[in-house]
């Protein structure tokens, strides 16, 4: 029995098997053909990839948001859920899981959604689900046998890596019996949850919709005054981090609007 890890953040698809993981934009779109087959791009920097699940062929992560004419991205926990989920989840698992290999997946939800939408997304996920994983020229079938589906509030985890070592032993054994807090700044929520003696504390936890992404659609915002252009959220991760941006050949330095929004 394997065990695996997927997180499903809105900014960010991440998926981890202890030993190899895979990162990619929390972005789905149409399949589009290209004028170079697909052999010419093996290698390539893309992350997130093609693949098809119950039929349809589908472009993930950064291939998505660059070839793609038709996208998905969400800020809306209950429609990441319904229509969004369990493909990037799957697409991530399908990445780092053999096939046909019984499989246990851990998985979390900001606190604030996770007692209404912790059943949906465990059945999302469980049971076999058959994809193919489109790779550079090549279509690799990969049946997923998800056999136990745990689902746990997502600043637990980072509890658990602060106290356990590795191989599961505890690391901080004073810290355990010790009341601790923790802030777990995502891309769209933070949450704040306490736990004591390993045991969460509902009455001390709560989730805020104030994340990254707040701080992107400021920027966002000042963009499309400078440039008379809407520029989606997810295309701002290299601008904040490079600090200027091209649009439509003209460069736009948003180095000020940046320490405005962080400081």
């Amino acid at each position: 029995m394997l065990m695996a890890g997927v997180d499903v953040g809105f900014g960010f698809t991440k998926a981890s098997d202890g030993e190899s993981s895979v990162l990619f934009k929390s972005i789905i779109g149409e399949t589009q053909p290209r004028t170079l087959d697909d052999e010419f791009f093996n290698g390539s920097s893309h992350s997130g990839g093609h693949i098809t699940l119950d039929g349809k062929s589908y472009f993930v992560g950064e291939l998505a948001e660059s070839e793609s004419r038709v996208r998905q991205f969400t800020l809306d926990q209950a429609q990441m859920v319904a229509n969004q989920f369990r493909l990037l989840a799957l697409a991530g698992l399908a990445q780092i899981a053999p096939s046909r290999v019984p499989l246990n997946v851990v998985t979390g939800l900001p606190v604030g959604y996770f007692m209404e939408f912790k059943e949906k997304i465990s059945q999302a996920l469980l049971g076999e689900h058959d994809l193919i994983v489109h790779d550079g020229g090549e279509s690799k079938e990969i049946s997923l046998a998800i056999n136990r589906v745990r689902v746990i509030p997502q600043p637990y985890g980072s509890l658990v890596d602060y106290l356990f070592r590795e191989d599961g032993t505890m690391l901080r054994g004073d810290a355990a019996r010790q009341k601790i807090g923790i802030i777990d700044i995502g891309f769209k929520t933070t949450d704040f949850t306490v736990c004591k003696g390993l045991r969460h504390s509902e009455r001390g936890s709560r989730t805020t919709d104030t994340g990254m992404a707040k701080a992107f659609q400021f920027i966002g915002e000042s963009l499309r005054e400078m440039s008379g252009v809407n520029v989606e959220i997810y295309r701002l991760y290299d601008t904040v981090r490079e600090g200027s941006i091209k649009v439509r050949g003209a460069e736009y330095d948003i180095a000020k609007v940046k320490e405005d929004v962080f400081s």
